[in-house]
């Protein structure tokens, strides 16, 4: 993985007029990249390569989680639990509010943008827990 900072595929799907905004910096794979790069600007690729990586991050997510919750005691256990839990919330939270910058399939592509950027910020966080 390298890592990255990705303007908003949001703008992709607006096409040549629309501003990019800057999205926050994300460990994605090159792949990713290559798949947007090559989307042309069609949402349903553009979803389709989000979705892509979306599933590739939450596997390293679910295995990052498991494997430092087998190391913790039963009580550093329940902290971290009921962290990823509020994470969760949260998550859900703020990317329905992001999505809110219209309907149909740019809200699409923000909320899932959005998901995706959460999921790897939350990997990242995992990776430097310490109890």
């Amino acid at each position: 993985m390298r890592h990255v900072t990705i303007l908003s595929v949001a703008a992709l799907a607006l096409g040549s007029g629309a501003v990019a905004h800057p999205s926050p910096t994300y460990d994605v794979r090159p792949s990713f990249n290559r798949c947007i790069d090559s989307s042309s600007g069609v949402t349903v690729v553009v979803l389709n390569c989000i979705g892509a990586e979306y599933d590739f991050q939450d596997a390293v997510l679910n295995a990052r989680y498991k494997g430092l919750s087998a190391r913790l005691n039963p009580k550093q256990r329940t902290v971290l639990r009921a962290s990823q839990r509020r994470w969760l919330k949260g998550r859900e939270a703020a990317c329905a509010k992001d999505a809110g910058v219209g309907d149909g399939t740019l809200a699409d592509v923000t909320r899932n943008q959005c998901m995706l950027g959460n999921l790897v910020a939350r990997i990242d966080w995992l990776n430097r827990y310490r109890p």
